[in-house]
């Protein structure tokens, strides 16, 4: 009986986070973008004192989820490599600023001829790619 509740349990904590995930828009009238571009967060990068000694270049993803004003809710590594990089990643990300992702707002009556539409912002996700690259 204990390993029943214990799966439920689980199995509840797992939906509630994936419940979660719908509450960030996917198709964006406009999409949500790194103030100063990917330039601006790579000027940010350090090389991890764990990772100087192994030979690594690549790309790091990673998963940030914005407000509706694009403040930064929480971020995720999507692809890694450990090492100390993933957490580079996530420091220069968490550091940046974001501008919010907007959609399309019906304003007037849906059986109206003429249907008028504004731009409002609305909670998104981003992917953003920090690339490693020794210089």
């Amino acid at each position: 009986m204990k390993i029943l509740s214990a799966i439920l349990l689980i199995s509840t904590f797992s939906f509630s986070q994936e419940n979660r995930l719908f509450d960030y828009g996917e198709v964006y009238a406009v999409a949500p973008a790194i103030v100063g571009g990917l330039d601006s967060l790579h000027m940010l990068l350090k090389w991890p004192k764990l990772g100087e000694q192994i030979d690594f270049e690549g790309k790091i993803y990673i998963l940030a989820f914005l407000d509706s004003f694009g403040n930064l809710d929480s971020t995720s590594v999507i692809k890694g490599f450990g090492f100390g990089f993933n957490d580079e990643a996530l420091r220069v990300v968490r550091l940046a600023k974001f501008t919010p992702a907007y959609d399309y707002k019906l304003t007037s009556p849906e059986n109206d001829t003429k249907r008028e539409y504004i731009l409002v912002p609305i909670p998104s996700k981003i992917t953003v790619p920090i690339t490693f690259k020794r210089m």
